[in-house]
C-alpha cells in the first residue's frame, strides 16, 4: 500500500465495502532503507510517491520493475542495461504544471491537486520543478491580486484562472508562460501581461488558452497568444492579446523547439497524447521563438 516500503510493519486501517481500502497509520518496523522526506507536501501531493525511499533503492526498484515488464524480451535475448541515475535529482523538470484555487481565509493560493482529488494542495517549492516556475506562480498570484482576479471555481462556476503551465529552456534560458482560462475574456489583460513580463523579464511568450468546459481538463485546443507579432501567421489567434513590450518571437507552430534542451529535440517532451486529462490534450498551437537577431 502508499506510504509502507517492502518488509516494513505498520498498522492499517481498513475501509469500504466493496473496494476495500487501506489507510496508514503507524509504522511498527520501519525499512533501514527509508528516508525523511525533503518536500514537506509529499503526505498530502501524491506527486512523489517514492520520495520516502533512499535515491539508489528508487533505482533499483525500477531496475527491477523494468526487467519484470520486459521478461519476455529478455528472455528472447533483448539486452536491458542498468538505469542510469542522476547526479542531483532534484530541480530537473523544465514543464510544470500549477493549479489555483481559495483556501479558508479566502487567499488565493497556487500548488498541485490532492491525489484523486480536485483540491489543491498549497505548494511554495515544488523540489522536483525549476525554481524560475515557483517564482513565477509567487508573481501570479500577487497580480492576480493586484488585478482583482480570481482562480476558476468548479463548483460555482466563477472566476478566471484554472492553471498555469511553466515551460523552461535549460539551454536557451527562455520562458513560456501559458494562462488556461474558463472565460475567453480577460480582465485587465494589459496590465496583467505588462507587470508578468516588468518582474520576470525572461519570459519570452505569453499564451492564454481558452477551456470553459466544466471538467478540468487542463487544455483546450484554442489558444491565443498574447504577443503582437504571434497573430500574423495563425488563424486560431484572433483574440490575442496585445503587449507594450513583445519579445522575439515569429510564430505559432506545432514544435515548441526553442523550449527543449539541445540534443533532446525529439524527446519525451514532443510526444503527443488524445488520452483525456494529459497535459498535451489538443495542444495544437505552440511557440516557436526566433534566434536572436533574426
Amino acid at each position: 500500500m502508499d506510504g509502507l516500503l517492502p518488509g516494513e510493519q505498520a498498522v492499517v486501517e481498513v475501509f469500504g465495502k466493496r473496494n476495500l481500502h487501506a489507510r496508514l497509520l503507524q509504522i511498527k518496523k520501519a525499512s533501514s532503507k527509508r528516508v525523511k522526506p525533503q518536500c514537506p507536501a509529499f503526505a498530502k501531493c501524491g506527486g512523489c510517491k517514492m520520495q520516502h525511499l533512499q535515491y539508489d533503492s528508487q533505482l533499483e526498484w525500477k531496475q527491477k520493475t523494468v526487467e519484470q515488464l520486459m521478461k519476455r524480451y529478455i528472455d528472447e535475448g533483448a539486452k536491458l542495461y542498468q538505469i542510469v541515475g542522476m547526479v542531483e535529482p532534484w530541480r530537473y523538470r523544465n514543464k510544470c504544471h500549477i493549479s489555483f484555487g481559495m483556501n479558508g481565509r479566502r487567499q488565493i493560493i497556487s500548488g498541485i491537486y490532492e491525489e484523486n482529488s480536485h483540491r489543491v494542495v498549497p505548494v511554495e517549492s515544488c523540489l522536483i520543478q525549476d525554481s524560475k516556475a515557483d517564482e513565477i506562480a509567487r508573481s501570479v498570484r500577487a497580480i492576480m491580486k493586484e488585478c482583482k482576479l480570481l482562480p476558476y471555481d468548479e463548483d460555482s462556476e466563477t472566476g478566471l484562472l484554472r492553471h498555469l503551465l511553466v515551460r523552461t529552456g535549460f539551454a536557451s534560458g527562455q520562458v513560456m508562460v501559458v494562462l488556461v482560462t474558463a472565460s475567453p475574456i480577460f480582465p485587465a489583460r494589459s496590465r496583467f501581461v505588462s507587470l508578468l513580463r516588468e518582474r520576470h523579464p525572461e519570459i519570452t511568450t505569453i499564451v492564454m488558452n481558452c477551456n470553459p468546459k466544466k471538467p478540468a481538463w487542463c487544455w483546450e485546443s484554442r489558444s491565443a497568444s498574447c504577443t503582437e507579432k504571434d497573430t500574423s501567421r495563425t488563424s486560431s489567434a484572433k483574440n490575442a492579446l496585445p503587449s507594450r513590450r513583445a519579445p522575439s518571437i515569429r510564430s505559432i507552430r506545432s514544435r515548441p523547439r526553442s523550449f527543449l534542451p539541445a540534443g533532446n529535440r525529439h524527446g519525451t517532451a514532443e510526444k503527443r497524447t488524445a488520452g483525456a486529462g494529459c497535459l498535451l490534450r489538443d495542444w495544437n498551437h505552440r511557440l516557436d521563438c526566433s534566434r536572436q537577431g533574426r
